[in-house]
């Protein structure tokens, strides 16, 4: 069945030598668990793997379905992410150096 949990706080292969998964560099900077893998659906991290499994479920049982609506999809239009997020950054005036 497609879709999985991804810990994104700890390696997936154990340490040969000690045994134990091992810290990665997002470790207590971000949400830990992500959801992906489910096609036509775009990843969703959550805090909780408890929170990641269910989501990941009614997921999976909507898509099958034909009834899943990504409620992200169509929040902002092209036009508006170029306008306010894109361009404004890439607008910086250029500084004239004197040599």
């Amino acid at each position: 069945m497609a879709g999985y949990i991804e810990d994104r706080w700890l390696k997936k292969r154990p340490n040969k030598e000690t045994g134990k998964r091992e810290r990665t560099a997002l470790w207590g900077k971000c949400t830990r668990y992500r959801v992906k893998g489910i096609p036509g659906v775009r990843d969703r991290s959550f805090d909780t793997v408890a929170d990641a499994k269910a989501w990941l479920a009614e997921t999976q049982t909507d898509s099958r379905r034909g009834d899943f609506v990504d409620a992200r999809d169509g929040a902002i239009s092209l036009r508006e992410y170029v306008e306010k997020h894109w361009w404004p950054p890439r607008c910086i005036p250029l500084r004239r150096w004197k040599a």
